[in-house]
């Protein structure tokens, strides 16, 4: 029995042993082939990334390239304002100025009609009269009386209409020769308060007459775009 007895413990120790080194090598071995495919997983996924989807970007960016940079250097190159004159046939050098007769009738037509709708119960001086004084005036002035308003009868004359591009020749414009020979008289009454040391501690009377005998400009019209709020307005000088 005690033979028997020591070869199952000798057996016992020699398997013991041996399970002992199994399990360390075995674990070892285990986590290091899971560290690897997980790397290999991983540089799978960039390498899949980096040449399938970035090449694909890539490539289609040189090809849209080539078609886009001709026509924004062609664009680049021509102003707004060339493109407009070659298309509608204007060019400014050789095209004379225009005459403007059927606008001078059409607004002789409405400054006759403004002037015979003035001349029923004084409407005309009542208007200005209430412009006036309806005003933010200055502390030192009075009341405004109109005492006088002659209109004319001549009518303005425009002439010599032309397009002109702009100094940057990103717009337009258009220039017109306005002239005006006619007698426009305003009259009016007031007075000159003094207001020191007490408020309206005296008065002068004055009594003026404003007379226009010719007027000549150069109108110009110009459409500008504001970007900020996208709006388009008609610029004018005189």
């Amino acid at each position: 029995m005690s033979s028997e007895q020591a070869i199952p413990a000798e057996l016992q120790q020699y398997i013991d042993q041996a399970v002992s080194k199994l399990p360390v090598n075995s674990s070892w071995s285990f986590i290091q082939g899971f560290l690897l495919g997980q790397l290999t997983i991983v540089v799978l996924i960039l390498a899949f990334i980096k040449f399938m989807l970035l090449e694909k970007a890539t490539k289609q960016q040189k090809r849209r390239l080539p078609i886009q940079t001709p026509i924004n250097s062609k664009t680049a190159s021509v102003s707004p304002a060339s493109t407009i004159l070659s298309k509608t046939l204007y060019d400014p050098k050789y095209h004379l100025p225009e005459s403007t007769d059927w606008l001078n009738v059409l607004l002789a037509q409405a400054i006759y009609l403004y002037r015979e709708e003035a001349k029923t119960d004084n409407r005309l001086i009542r208007f200005v009269d209430e412009l006036l004084n309806d005003g933010v005036k200055p502390d030192f002035m009075g009341p405004i009386e109109v005492t006088r308003l002659d209109i004319g009868e001549e009518y303005p004359i425009l002439s010599n209409a032309r397009i002109r591009p702009t100094e940057t020749m990103s717009r337009v414009r258009v220039e017109v020769d306005c002239d005006f020979s006619d007698q426009i008289t305003l009259g009016v009454n007031t007075q000159i308060l003094i207001n020191w040391p007490k408020p309206r501690i005296a008065a002068l009377p004055i009594s003026l007459v404003l007379s226009i005998a010719k007027f000549a400009a150069t109108i110009t019209l110009e459409i500008v775009v504001h970007d900020q709020n996208l709006k388009t307005c008609l610029k004018s000088h005189i």
